[in-house]
């Protein structure tokens, strides 16, 4: 019998995201958490030091959430990343795979 992949848990439980506002908005924005992030995307965070490096955990450039982000300051995008990887039980600097050890 051939194993079938599930689908991510980001996409069938709604607690495997983070939400989120912007200022000045009211608009909920839900990312997947950290440790249900593509491994494509996670190796480039894994081994992220400046905000900048953070940005492809926000999607292509061009697409709506990418575009609201690069709107912040580095302070708020920090902040952000912060919130983000308490919520997914990861510290900074620690990778989404040594959180599951």
């Amino acid at each position: 019998m051939t194993f079938a992949v599930p689908a991510p848990k980001s996409v069938t439980d709604p607690d495997a995201r983070f939400e989120f506002t912007m200022p000045g908005s009211k608009k909920k924005w839900a990312v997947p958490l950290l440790k249900y992030l593509p491994i494509e995307i996670a190796e480039k965070v894994v081994v992220a030091k400046q905000v900048r490096d953070w940005m492809p955990l926000f999607g292509p450039p061009e697409e709506p959430l990418a575009l609201a982000i690069r709107g912040l300051t580095t302070d708020q995008v920090s902040e952000l990343v912060k919130a983000w990887g308490e919520a997914s039980g990861i510290t900074v600097g620690e990778s989404a795979a040594s959180s599951n050890s």
